[in-house]
């Protein structure tokens, strides 16, 4: 789904991904599930979040795909919610179905 920047709609897939921490390999995949995993109310969301963006760039995408869809069903709202943000940016917007 695009993101407005400026009054100019961004697709999610061209959203930056220079933040420092994050340094696109799959290793760091492999850590950000591990935090989302260990800390899932603090850290979690940020690392759902990170996850999701590595994917949309086309990093480990089908790894990244299936633990989100794997663990979609969460009971806890804020972290379900947090999955479902990062398939938002995995996936085009024609792939979700409410």
């Amino acid at each position: 789904m695009p993101r407005s920047l400026g009054g100019l709609a961004v697709p999610a897939r061209a959203t930056p991904t220079d933040v420092p921490v994050l340094s696109k390999d799959a290793g760091q995949v492999s850590e950000l599930l591990s935090r989302a995993a260990s800390d899932p109310k603090g850290s979690g969301p940020w690392a759902l979040w990170s996850l999701g963006i590595l994917g949309a760039r086309g990093l480990e995408r089908q790894w990244i795909y299936t633990e989100l869809l794997s663990a979609s069903a969460d009971p806890d709202p804020m972290v379900w919610r947090a999955r479902m943000r990062s398939l938002g940016l995995l996936l085009p917007a024609e792939a979700i179905v409410q």
